[in-house]
Parts: structure tokens; C-alpha cells; sequence
């Protein structure tokens, strides 16, 4: 595959890759922005690949008219030479909650928000007549923010034809995942409550940590759907509140009538999200951070830097400035820098925090001498190499006067002295 399409969009990263094509993070030349590529394949020929292009066509624009915070922005869309179908939209920082669950069931409030964010989403779409036809942990996004990204709006409803129409598909499957498909929808009927449906078995998954059902293969999962009820939510998660577990039952109703609309579902889920707990709250925010530590070593920095800072603006709201969770915020985002060779950045963001952290932690907190080390070195890197060493010794001082000599800290900054002192004669 060529790096550049159009001339315009520089493609960088392949973000996922499935059935149906590759989605990659690129660069728009012409406006200047990150941008997403996603590509798929027609499987038809002749008028048959015409009809396929018409109906994608026409559902990317139907898609590029949802105007909702939500919903990634559809920038352009179109055919390439070699027969491939194209959509370019807004690159959305964060991770999918496929993603995120892999770590385990989400705390009480951060789940309802989820709900109630997709939930307004939805209402948005399906006053515009788009049914997503496809809602699933891989295609929800959780920016850093905390805010909910819906992704694929329209794909699946190119997926699914006319009744005289070829499917997109080259297996002619039902549009839609297994373990998220409504009754009726397996039926080949998708109607508006099919998308509550399936923000029924996501919300159930967020909660409970495990799918509303299983099966051992496609068929069997959307038979057991299409006629078992699941255990009750709260068998899974007994603090639970009962509004927002009968909610998640009533969501997963057979008969699409029986469920609650997705303006019902919104103010419900938006009600307990509003009313997280100090401790889930925190216990969130610490596993947020090791994540982000983890990313910024594993060699990602970007993504921990949007992590960081995401999570510092969302703590922020509530939080004093000198919350120990926004200073490791930070500080991991300072850290980042330095890995992403924006030096000057990172040693602006060390300067400026530790006077915080040191208010906050007191000056003899590992914290504070490692933001004091940083800045040193930085310093140091930059040229100054007499400044820097003022500052290690200064450090060195500190450090010896609450530590032993043989701690690692100190060790460091003796070291970085002793080779300063050799490239300075």
C-alpha cells in the first residue's frame, strides 16, 4: 500500500485491521490536522461493485450529516483507483472499551457515563434516521477526557441492502456482532430499540465484567439471545443501585417495545454517573495512571501524553491544584515530553509543577527530587552544564541530608555530577 493517497493524506500508523479493511492515522496536508483512514473493499464487479459504491456513498454522506459531539467528524469519503472505498474522519485520542476491559468491570459511575453518553448519541442519530446496527465495545471510544466516542456510524448500514441489492459482506452475514445483536435484528429486522438492545449487553458487560450470555460459537450466542433471559445484573454486581439495574434489564427486553428509550436511558445512567464515590473516583484515577506509565515506558508516548493530560483536565474539575493525582498527572506528562524530544516543553512543565509538589508532598518527597533531578538534567542537555551542575549539587545536598548515600536517587545525582565535572575540565 502506497504511504500517501490523493496526494493529500500521509499515512503514518495502522490503527486496527479487520474483515472488512484497515484503518490508519494520517496527515491531512491540505488542512493540517491528524486524521483517520479507514478503507474497505467491495467484493462485487461491474454492476454489482456499482451498486455497492452508490450505497456506501450514500451512507457516508448520511453519516457526515450527524452533528454530535459523539460521533467522529466525517471529513471526506470516496472511491480510490484501486477499487477501494474510503472514509476520512476526525483521529480520536483514548482507547476503545474493548480495550479498557480487558482490565476488568468499570467502577459504578464511569459505566453509567458511558451509558448516558452513548445513549444521547444514539437519540441524536436515531432522530436522523441512522440506526447503527453495530454497537460494541470495539467501536466506543473513551477519550482521555472521559468523554464517549461512537465509532462506525453508517457501516453497518452500508453492510445491510435493498431488497434486490448485493451485500457489501463476502459471506452475506447479517450486519451486527453476536453477543450484541437484538432478537429482531437477527431476524434481519433492524429497527432503533435494536442499537438499546445492544447498550443493554455493553452497559451489563461494564458492569458486571462478563457478557449477559455466551455461547461456544455466532449461531448459538444469537439463539440463547433470541430466547434465554440472562442473570440478573446484580448477581454479578450486588452494589449495584436498583434504578440502574432494572435499567440494564429492561434495556436487554426480547420485544423491542419493552425497552426504554434512549432519552430514558440518558437522564436515568446520567443521574449515577453524577454520583460517583470519592473512592471509585480515586481508584479509577490510580489505574488510569499506571496505564499511562505503562504506555509512556512500552514505548507510546503520544498516547500517554494524551492520557496524562486528559485525565489531569478531568481531575481538575474537581480536584485542588495540588491534588496528589493531578501533580502525577503532570509529572507524567512532563516525562513524556522528554521521550517525544520536546525538551524545552518538558523543562517548562517540571519547572512549573514543582513548587506545586513541593507544597503539596514536602521537599524531601521522592517526587519532588525527581522533578528536581529532571530539570537538572534537562538543563544540562541543553547546554548549561554549570547551571546544572548548581542544581545537582544542591540536590545532592538535599537528597544526603534525608537519605542514605547508598539510596538510588542519590547514587543518580552523585553520577551526573561526577560526569558533569569531566566534560566541564
Amino acid at each position: 500500500m502506497t504511504r500517501e493517497i490523493l496526494g493529500r493524506y500521509e499515512l503514518s500508523d495502522l490503527l486496527g485491521r479487520g474483515g472488512m479493511g484497515e484503518v490508519w492515522a494520517a496527515r491531512d496536508r491540505l488542512a493540517g490536522r491528524r486524521v483517520a483512514v479507514k478503507f474497505l473493499s467491495s467484493h462485487g464487479h461491474g454492476d454489482v461493485s456499482t451498486a455497492l459504491e452508490q450505497r456506501f456513498l450514500r451512507e457516508a454522506r448520511l453519516t457526515s450529516a450527524l452533528r454530535h459531539v459523539g460521533v467522529p467528524v466525517v471529513h471526506d469519503h470516496g472511491k480510490l483507483g484501486d477499487g477501494r472505498l474510503y472514509l476520512v474522519m476526525e483521529l480520536v485520542p483514548g482507547e476503545t472499551l474493548s480495550t479498557l476491559l480487558k482490565s476488568g468491570r468499570f467502577p459504578i459511575h464511569r459505566a453509567a457515563s458511558v451509558a448516558a453518553q452513548t445513549a444521547d448519541v444514539l437519540a441524536h442519530a436515531h432522530t436522523n434516521g441512522v440506526i447503527h446496527r453495530d454497537l460494541k465495545p470495539s467501536n466506543l471510544m473513551l477519550t482521555p477526557t472521559g468523554a464517549v466516542k461512537v465509532l462506525d456510524f453508517g457501516i453497518a448500514a452500508a453492510l445491510e441492502p435493498g431488497p434486490d441489492e448485493p451485500r457489501l459482506t463476502a459471506t452475506n452475514a447479517t450486519p451486527g456482532t453476536a453477543g450484541f445483536m437484538a432478537p429482531e435484528q437477527a431476524e434481519g429486522r433492524s429497527v432503533a430499540a435494536s442499537d438499546l438492545y445492544a447498550l443493554g449487553c455493553l452497559l451489563y458487560e461494564l458492569l458486571a465484567g462478563t457478557p449477559p450470555l455466551t455461547a461456544p460459537n455466532p449461531v448459538m450466542l444469537m439463539y440463547r439471545h433470541a430466547t434465554e433471559e440472562p442473570e440478573p445484573v446484580t448477581a454479578h454486581r450486588p452494589d449495584l443501585p436498583g434504578a440502574l439495574a432494572d435499567l440494564v434489564m429492561r434495556l436487554l427486553a426480547k420485544a423491542p417495545e419493552d425497552r426504554p428509550s434512549s432519552q430514558e436511558v440518558r437522564v436515568t445512567a446520567a443521574r449515577w454517573a453524577a454520583e460517583a464515590s470519592g473512592g471509585e473516583a480515586e481508584a479509577e484515577a490510580a489505574a488510569a495512571l499506571e496505564r499511562y506509565d505503562g504506555l509512556c515506558t512500552a514505548g507510546d508516548p503520544g498516547r500517554a501524553h494524551e492520557g496524562y493530560t486528559g485525565l489531569a483536565e478531568r481531575l481538575a474539575g474537581s480536584r485542588a491544584v495540588d491534588d496528589p493525582q493531578v501533580l502525577a498527572c503532570r509529572a507524567g506528562a512532563a516525562r513524556c515530553l522528554v521521550v517525544l524530544g520536546r525538551p524545552s516543553e518538558a523543562r517548562d512543565a517540571f519547572e512549573a509543577l514543582l513548587p506545586f509538589q513541593t507544597r503539596a508532598l514536602g521537599a524531601t518527597h521522592p517526587s519532588v527530587f525527581d522533578t528536581r533531578y529532571r530539570i537538572a538534567k534537562l538543563v544540562a542537555d541543553s547546554g548549561g552544564r554549570a547551571r546544572a551542575r548548581e542544581l545537582l549539587v544542591l540536590l545532592r545536598d538535599a537528597q544526603r541530608a534525608a537519605l542514605p548515600d547508598a539510596d538510588p536517587g542519590v547514587v543518580r545525582t552523585v553520577r551526573l555530577i561526577e560526569r558533569l565535572d569531566r566534560m566541564l575540565g
